[in-house]
C-alpha cells in the first residue's frame, strides 16, 4: 500500500499533541519545522532501515531508523530516498539544494513533525517531502496524442491540425504504467523502452488510487491516435460530442473505459518541473478536470476521498468524533451516492489486515436516532459529495449527537456482522460507541454499493490492462489527511489521554505497517510488543485510567477500566482484544483485479489455536483468445495449485462465479476445462471468474479468465458516413443513416445500428429491420441538433462513429441562423471589438444585430453589446494575462434563435524588458544587524522597480534576513556568536511584474571582544504551608552583552525542607514545601547567557508561612453568560480582602476581590477572566486572614 496525495489542496497536518492526561508526566512540544532541503545524509548505505540527518532551513534534524518518509503518492526509507533519485544522483537524492546533481541551485521542500530531543538534538516523528510545490491552473490548450502529452494556457493549435504550437507549459502525467496515457518523443529520454518520460519514480502518482481525474473522481486519459478519435481504450464519444466548458455533460456511455481530456478543458496539476534534453515540463502526481462527469445506474462508478478527520477520543474531554468527505460519480438523481467505508488495521505481530465497518451514506439519513448527516449538496459542489460525521458524548450535559452504532445497524449489509449488539442483542453502550471510532486506523478503505452488488464489471486502463473501480483507500499522514481537528477545534488537545509521536515513530502509523515496520512481508527484525520497542512513554500504560463509569442517559452505563481496553492505537495479538471490541471482520471484500462476491460472513476473534490446518488452493489468472463465433477450451487448472504437502486440486469443484457479459461458459467435471462461447457476432474483451477446491474442500481465491474475441480473419469494418436531415418543428424525422454506408468485404446488419450519443433536444429510436433511426425533437425546440450511431456488418465488425446532423426549423418555415465560433486578441488592459456577425449566416432571411444576446459571461472580464452593428466588445480584468472566452446567440429578421457559440479571446502581456540586479556588499560588527539598500544599483530600463517584490532567492548560511516592503532594503542579521563572511541572493521585479536576475549580497561580519558573565540576583519569596511558590528567578538578572539563556537554568544547592521543579522553557523554578514544614529555606542557581557564559551563585530564601486559623468558606460560585460572576461566602476574619482565582489552584487568572464584613463576603459582576466551557469548571479563593480553599466546583450557565 502507498500513501495518498491529497487532491489539490494539501491543507492537514498531523495532530499536535502538547500534554497528556495524566499531569505529572512531560513531553516536549511538538514544533513543525518547514523549509527548504539544504542537505540530506544516510547513515549506513547497506541498510535498508537506516537513520539519517535532514537539514531544513538552516536546522539539522535527525532522521531515525526504521522511520518511513511521506512523499506527496508515496512511502519510503531514506535508504530508498536515496536508491531511487534519478540517474547522476548515486550516493546523492537529488532532493538537497548541496547535491552536486541538483543543478537546478533549489531544493525540495520538508515538512517535519519533531517533539522529542535526545541531548539537545531533534529527532523527527514524521516527515513530509515535496520535490516542488508548482501548480498549474488553466485550460488545456493542445494535446499531442502521438506522445501522450498536452499543454495549458498556450496558444491553440490551427483548426484541424496537430502541430504542437509550442506555448504555454507543457504537462506529461508521472505513471510509470503507462495507466493513464502512452508517452514518448519530445522530452522522452531518446532510446527509453518506458511508457513514462517522467525521470523520479517517486513523485508519481498514486498506484492505488486515480489521482488523475475529473472532479468527481473519474479516471481520465490520453488517446493514442493522432486525432484523439477510435481509440477503444480511450474513447471520445465518453465526453460529449461538443465541448462546451460551462454545460454539464450527459452521463458517460461506458465507464468500463477511461474518460479522454479535450481541448478546451479547465483543469488543475500538481507535481514539479523536469527538464530532459532542453525541454521542460510540469511532471504531475496530481491532475483535476473541473468537470463533473456521472455514471450510469448499470454501470462501474468511481470515487475519491477528500478529507477524513478523527480526533483521538480523550477521556478527560469524554467525546470521540469522525468527519469523512468524498465524491462519487454515481449522484442523484440516478442512484443517489451510496458508499460503505471500512477503517483498516494491521496486527502488530502478524501483520494480518482486520476491516472495521465504520461509516455508510445510506445508514446516514435512515436510522432514528443516528441523527443527520450531510449527504449531497454540500457547498454548492452539486450532488456528487457526499458528507458523514459522527459526534459521541459521554457526559450526562451533553447528548450524543450523531450515533455510530445506530448509523452503521441502520445500513442492512452490516446486518451480518453483529455490530454493537449491546447487553440483550439490541441495544448499545457506550463502548461499544467508542470502539466504532477507535483506535484511529492506518489506512480507510471506501466502496461504492455498485461495487458490493455487481463486482464483475472489467474496467480497462488505456493499455488494456485491468484496472479498479469503485473503491478508494485513504492513509493518515503529515499534509495527508487524517489525524487533524480543523472542524473540531473546541477539543483541547492538551488533555488527550495518549502520545501521538515517540522517538522517531509516529505510533498512529508505522506500528501498523507490520512486525519490522515495514509496508507488507520484509527482512526486518520483528519488533516485540514487550517490553515496548522504543524508549519514552509506553501507550498501554501511561495515561490514568478513570476509575468511574460514565453515566448517560442515552446508554447503558459502561465503565472502561482497562488500560488494554483505552489505548487507541493497540492490539494485543495475547489477549485478542481490540480496543474492547473481540471480534473482527476478516478481509473478503473485493480487491482488485481478481473479482470477489461479497458474501455475508460472520465474525471470527483474534484469539485462536490452530494445528493440523489446511490451506486453501491457489488460483492464478488465466488469458484466452478465440475467433468471431468460435467456443474455446481453457484448462483454467494448469497454472492453479495447492501449497500444502500431498494436496491436489479437485476438478469437478471448479464453479464459475461470475458469468461473462458476452459468452456462456460450460464446466467439464472431469477436467475442470472451462468452455467459453461469445454470443453471436461478439467481437472484444470479455471475462469470467471461477474458485476450485482442494481434496480436503478448501476454496481457493477467485480467479479471473480474460478472453480476447478476435474479428474473423480479412473482415474489415464497414464505413459509416455522417448524415443530414431536416424536419419541421414538434415533427419527427426519419433517417435512413445506412443509406450511405458500406461494408467492404460483407453486407450491414441493420439490426446492429446502436446510438451512441443521444441528442440534447430529442430522442431517438432504431428500426432493427431496416436500421432506420426516428429522431423526434423536444417540443417546440428548433435549431440544430446531433447525435451519433455506429453499425456492425454481417462478420461483426464495427463500424467508425458517425454523426447525424438533424436541423429542426420552426413551424412558419424559418431556418434559424448559424452562429459560428470567433476568435480575437488583445493586450493586458485593453479592450478588443469582436465583429462576431462576420462569419455568421442566415439560409432564409438576415441576422438583427440588435437580438446578440452574451449567453455565458466571461470569467476574467467584462462584455457590452453594440446593438446597431453586432459587434461585443471584451474587456479584460485589470491585470489579467491569459485565455478567457464567453458565449452568445443571435436571431434573425423573423425571431429564430441561432446555436450557441463561443468567443475565445487571447489577452497577452505586453513587451517587458526585465530589471537589472547588480551585486552588493556591506559590513557589520559580530550580534549586530545591517540595512542593506539592494536597490540602490539596480535599474530597469522600460520602468521602475517595485521595492515590495524583493524575494531573498537563496537564505544565508549563518544568519537571518528579512526584506523592509516600502524600500526594499533588506536587513541581515547574523547568527549569535557568528564572524566571517557569509551572503545571500536575491530578485527585485518592476512595475509590469518581470523578474530580475538574482543578485549576490556578501556580508562581512567582524568579531567583538569576548562575552561578559551574565548577572545572577538573590531572590525571595513567600507561601502558605503546604502550597507550592512559583518563582521568576530570571525577572531580576541581567547580562551586559547578550540575553539570558533560560534553558541553562542550573539548581547548586537544594533545599533542606522542600524540593524543586525547573521550568527550562521559561526560566521559572516551583517550589514546594515540605509537609507540615514552616518557616526559612534556600536554594541556590546559576544561568547562563546566549554564549554559554556562567553567572555567579545567587540564592533564592522561601517563607513558608504558618498556617492560619482564619475559617473560609465558599457559599455560592457561578458564572451567567451575558450577567458575570456570582460568588459569595462566609469567613471568620472580619476586615480580611478575599481573592477569587479561575482553576484549581492559586496561580490561574484573578476574577476578582471581595472585603469580609459581618463574617460575610461577596463578588458580583463582569470580570477579564472568563471560564473556559470545554475545560475550567472550578474556582480557589485565598484570604489576608490566612484561609485558603482550592479547587471549588463552579456552575456555568
Amino acid at each position: 500500500m502507498l500513501v495518498k496525495p491529497r487532491f489539490l489542496i494539501i491543507v492537514f497536518t498531523a495532530l499536535l499533541i502538547t500534554g497528556l492526561g495524566s499531569q505529572s508526566q512531560a513531553v516536549p512540544t511538538q514544533a513543525p519545522i518547514t523549509g527548504e532541503i539544504q542537505r540530506i545524509t544516510l547513515n549506513s548505505p547497506t541498510d535498508h532501515w537506516s537513520g539519517g540527518t535532514i537539514v531544513v532551513g538552516g536546522q539539522t534534524v535527525i532522521i531515525p531508523r526504521n522511520l518511513l518518509l511521506d512523499l506527496p503518492a508515496n512511502r519510503l526509507t531514506l535508504k530508498q530516498l536515496f536508491d531511487q533519485a534519478p540517474a547522476g544522483c548515486t550516493g546523492q537524492t537529488g532532493l538537497a539544494k548541496a547535491d552536486p546533481c541538483n543543478t537546478t541551485g533549489v531544493g525540495g521542500f520538508a515538512t517535519i513533525s519533531a517533539n522529542r530531543t535526545i541531548a539537545g538534538n531533534t529527532i523527527a516523528g514524521d516527515v513530509f517531502i515535496e520535490k516542488g510545490k508548482e501548480a498549474v491552473i488553466g485550460a488545456v490548450t493542445y494535446i499531442n496524442y502521438t506522445e501522450g502529452y498536452f499543454r495549458v494556457n498556450g496558444t491553440p493549435a490551427a483548426p484541424g491540425g496537430n502541430t504542437d504550437p509550442g506555448t504555454g507549459v507543457m504537462v506529461r502525467l508521472n505513471d510509470p504504467t503507462g495507466r493513464h496515457t502512452v508517452q514518448s518523443g519530445l522530452g522522452c529520454t531518446p532510446g527509453s523502452a518506458s511508457v513514462n518520460c517522467s525521470p523520479d519514480p517517486r513523485f508519481t502518482l498514486d498506484p492505488d488510487n486515480y489521482t488523475h481525474v475529473f472532479s468527481s473522481g473519474y479516471p481520465l486519459c490520453i488517446p493514442k491516435t493522432a486525432d484523439g478519435l477510435g481509440d477503444p481504450f480511450c474513447p471520445r464519444t465518453n465526453r460529449a460530442p461538443v465541448f462546451q466548458p460551462f454545460v454539464a455533460e450527459p452521463p458517460v456511455p461506458d465507464s468500463t473505459r477511461f474518460a479522454p481530456i479535450v481541448v478546451g478543458d479547465s483543469l488543475t496539476a500538481e507535481g514539479n518541473f523536469e527538464m530532459i534534453n532542453g525541454v521542460q515540463f510540469l511532471s504531475t502526481h496530481t491532475i483535476m478536470v473541473h468537470k463533473a462527469l456521472t455514471t450510469q445506474a448499470n454501470q462501474p462508478d468511481y470515487l475519491f476521498l477528500d478529507e477524513v478527520e478523527i480526533d483521538a477520543p480523550g477521556f478527560q474531554n469524554q467525546r470521540a468524533r469522525t468527519l469523512i468527505i468524498g465524491y462519487a460519480t454515481q449522484a442523484a438523481p440516478i442512484v443517489g451516492a451510496d458508499i460503505l467505508i471500512w477503517s483498516i488495521h494491521r496486527d502488530p505481530v502478524n501483520n494480518a489486515v482486520h476491516e472495521f465497518p465504520l461509516a455508510s451514506v445510506r445508514g446516514c439519513d435512515s436510522a432514528a436516532g443516528a441523527g443527520t448527516c450531510g449527504v449531497q449538496g454540500l457547498g454548492g459542489a452539486g450532488n456528487n459529495i457526499f458528507k458523514i460525521r459522527h459526534d459521541v458524548d459521554f457526559t450526562i450535559a451533553t447528548d450524543a449527537k450523531l450515533d455510530p452504532c445506530a448509523h452503521l445497524r441502520a445500513d442492512p449489509r452490516f446486518a451480518g456482522l453483529n455490530i454493537c449488539p449491546g447487553s440483550n442483542g439490541t441495544g448499545t453502550n457506550i463502548a461499544e460507541q467508542f470502539a466504532i471510532l477507535s483506535p484511529i486506523p492506518h489506512e480507510i478503505q471506501a466502496r461504492t454499493g455498485q461495487k458490493l452488488a455487481t463486482p464483475g464489471f472489467v474496467v480497462l486502463d488505456v493499455q488494456g490492462n485491468p484496472a479498479t473501480w469503485g473503491q478508494y483507500l485513504f492513509p493518515f499522514g503529515m499534509n495527508l489527511g487524517g489525524v487533524s481537528t480543523p472542524e473540531m477545534n473546541e477539543i483541547n488537545l492538551d488533555l488527550l489521554a495518549t502520545p501521538f509521536i515517540f522517538e522517531g515513530i509516529s505510533w498512529n502509523l508505522d506500528r501498523r505497517l507490520s512486525p519490522g515496520g515495514c509496508n507488507g512481508p520484509c527482512d526486518a527484525t520483528p519488533q516485540p510488543l514487550d517490553p515496548f520497542p522504543f524508549s519514552g512513554l509506553d501507550p498501554r500504560t501511561q495515561a490514568s485510567i478513570p476509575n468511574v463509569s460514565y453515566n448517560d442517559p442515552n446508554y447503558t452505563a459502561s465503565p472502561l477500566t482497562s488500560a488494554r481496553d483505552r489505548i487507541l492505537s493497540y492490539v494485543d495479538a495475547e489477549i485478542g482484544k481490540f480496543n474492547g471490541n473481540a471480534t473482527v471482520l476478516p478481509l473478503s471484500l473485493a480487491v482488485d483485479p481478481a473479482v470477489i462476491p461479497i458474501v455475508p460472513v460472520t465474525p471470527v476473534t483474534l484469539v485462536c489455536t490452530a494445528t493440523g490446518t489446511n490451506t486453501p488452493p491457489l488460483a492464478a489468472d488465466d488469458t484466452a483468445t478465440t475467433p468471431q463465433n468460435t467456443a474455446v477450451v481453457i484448462d483454467v487448472l494448469i497454472n492453479d495449485s495447492d501449497p500444502d504437502v500431498g494436496g491436489t486440486l479437485n476438478a469437478t469443484t471448479v464453479t464459475v462465479v461470475n458469468a461473462p457479459a458476452n459468452g456462456t461458459t460450460l464446466v467439464d467435471a472431469a477436467s475442470g476445462a472451462v468452455t467459453y462461447t461469445p454470443n453471436a457476432a461478439f467481437v472484444g474483451l470479455d471475462s469470467f471468474t471461477y474458485t476450485v477446491q482442494d481434496n480436503l474442500g478448501a476454496v481457493s481465491n477467485v480467479a479471473i479468465v480474460r478472453v480476447t474475441v478476435t474479428p474473423i480473419a480479412g473482415n474489415t469494418p464497414p464505413v459509416a458516413v455522417d448524415d443530414t436531415a431536416t424536419t419541421l418543428q414538434n415533427t419527427a424525422a426519419v433517417v435512413d443513416a445506412l443509406l450511405n454506408d458500406t461494408g467492404a468485404d460483407g453486407t450491414l446488419n441493420p439490426a446492429s445500428v446502436i446510438v451512441m450519443n443521444q441528442p440534447t433536444n430529442g430522442t431517438t429510436s432504431v428500426n432493427t429491420t431496416t436500421g432506420a433511426i426516428t429522431y423526434t425533437p423536444n417540443a417546440p425546440f428548433t435549431g440544430l441538433e446531433s447525435f451519433t450511431y455506429t453499425v456492425r456488418d454481417n462478420l461483426g465488425a464495427v463500424s467508425n462513429v458517425a454523426i447525424v446532423r438533424v436541423t429542426v426549423t420552426p413551424i412558419g418555415g424559418d431556418t434559424p441562423p448559424v452562429a459560428v465560433n470567433d476568435t480575437a486578441t488583445t493586450l493586458q488592459n485593453n479592450a478588443v471589438i469582436s465583429d462576431v456577425l462576420a462569419n455568421d449566416t442566415d439560409a432564409d432571411g438576415t441576422l438583427n444585430p440588435a437580438s446578440v444576446t452574451v449567453v455565458n459571461q466571461p470569467a476574467n472580464g467584462t462584455t457590452s453589446v453594440n446593438t446597431t452593428t453586432g459587434a461585443i466588445t471584451y474587456t479584460p480584468n485589470a491585470g489579467f494575462a491569459g485565455s478567457d472566452s464567453f458565449t452568445y446567440t443571435v436571431q434573425d429578421n423573423l425571431g429564430a434563435v441561432s446555436n450557441v457559440a463561443i468567443v475565445r479571446v487571447t489577452v497577452s502581456l505586453p513587451p517587458n524588458t526585465p530589471p537589472a540586479a547588480v551585486d552588493d556588499t556591506a559590513t557589520t560588527l559580530q550580534n549586530n544587524a545591517v540595512i542593506i539598500g539592494v536597490l540602490a544599483n539596480d535599474t530597469d530600463v522600460d520602468g521602475t522597480l517595485n521595492p515590495a517584490s524583493v524575494t531573498v532567492a537563496n537564505q544565508p548560511a549563518n544568519g537571518v534576513t528579512s526584506v523592509n516592503t516600502a524600500t526594499g532594503a533588506i536587513t541581515y542579521t547574523p547568527n549569535a556568536g557568528f564572524a566571517g563572511s557569509d551572503s545571500f541572493t536575491y530578485t527585485v521585479q518592476d512595475n509590469l511584474g518581470a523578474v530580475s536576475n538574482v543578485a549576490i549580497v556578501r556580508v562581512s561580519v567582524v568579531g567583538v571582544p569576548a562575552n561578559i558573565p551574565p548577572i545572577a540576583t538573590n531572590d525571595v519569596a513567600s507561601t502558605p504551608q503546604g502550597i507550592p511558590v512559583l518563582v521568576n528567578v530570571l525577572a531580576n538578572d541581567s547580562d551586559p552583552d547578550g540575553t539570558l539563556n533560560p534553558a541553562t537554568l542550573t539548581a547548586v544547592s537544594l533545599p533542606a525542607n522542600g524540593t524543586l521543579f525547573m521550568n527550562t522553557a521559561t526560566g521559572t523554578i516551583t517550589y514546594t514545601p515540605r509537609a507540615g514544614f514552616s518557616g526559612a529555606d534556600t536554594f541556590t542557581y546559576t544561568v547562563a547567557d546566549n554564549l554559554g557564559a556562567v553567572s555567579n551563585v545567587a540564592t533564592a530564601v522561601i517563607t513558608v508561612q504558618a498556617p492560619s486559623f482564619e475559617a473560609l468558606a465558599i457559599l455560592r460560585a457561578e458564572f451567567v453568560a451575558g450577567a458575570g460572576w456570582r460568588i459569595a461566602g462566609s469567613s471568620t476574619a472580619n476586615g480580611a480582602t478575599v481573592t477569587i482565582h479561575l482553576g484549581s489552584n492559586l496561580g490561574g487568572p484573578v476574577i476578582g476581590t471581595a472585603a469580609v464584613a459581618g463574617n460575610k463576603w461577596e463578588f458580583r459582576g463582569l470580570s477579564t477572566a472568563v471560564p473556559d466551557p470545554g475545560t475550567v469548571r472550578t474556582i480557589s479563593v485565598e484570604s489576608t486572614g490566612g484561609g485558603v480553599v482550592l479547587g471549588a466546583p463552579l456552575s456555568v450557565r
